[in-house]
């Protein structure tokens, strides 16, 4: 986890040394494919444009060694996150379930004096089971918060190695404003022709 949150903190420096190295003259950053204008690929404008940002990223990941890298210990520390806190939550809603179950049954108990005392020792023994787990559940809980960290880390990361992408994409497709302005004097033209059937 700490080798992760180094890596995305010293993130420029990481980038520049982790770059696919180009022959000289070729040092322009080939466009990805999902945002290559291509007239007869349709597909993306049926695209949902909330997974570009993950689709370049992804892009990215493959042409980066080390981005790989950060993708496959964030992947693993998920995996081991997943069990490592699944295996407490059973143990703890076994425990839970138990003493719960337990003193539902004890209050079924008649004799007054019997029960009090049965029910002392459950909670006698679930103060002590809480005692027990207490510093478990402290350092769950910090697992959580730097899960959070690393969730946050991750998508700043995404937007970092993406933004020169489509930053490169605008400089290199943005439409000639000539095409635009003769489509302008075309409906100028057309405006005009009406314009002149209309006030007669």
């Amino acid at each position: 986890m700490k080798k992760i949150l180094i890596l995305l903190i010293l993130c420029p420096s990481f980038f520049a040394c982790s770059r696919t190295k180009q022959p000289a003259g070729n040092q322009h950053q080939e466009t990805p494919k999902i945002l290559q204008n291509d007239k007869r690929d349709v597909s993306f404008s049926k695209r949902n444009y909330d997974d570009l940002v993950n689709e370049l990223y992804q892009d990215q990941v493959t042409k980066n060694q080390n981005l790989e890298e950060i993708e496959n210990l964030i992947e693993a520390n998920n995996a081991e996150k997943d069990e490592i806190l699944g295996k407490y939550a059973t143990f703890d809603k076994k425990s839970e379930g138990y003493y719960s179950l337990a003193n539902t049954q004890s209050l079924e108990i008649l004799d007054t004096a019997l029960r009090a005392k049965i029910l002392l020792l459950i909670k006698a023994s679930r103060n002590k089971y809480n005692d027990g787990t207490s510093n478990l559940e402290a350092i769950i809980k910090r697992i959580e918060i730097k899960s959070a960290s690393i969730q946050d880390y991750h998508t700043a990361l995404k937007i970092i190695v993406t933004l020169p992408v489509i930053e490169n994409y605008q400089r290199d497709y943005l439409p000639k404003d000539s095409i635009y302005k003769g489509f302008s004097k075309q409906q100028d033209q057309i405006i005009s022709k009406m314009d002149k059937i209309v006030k007669k």
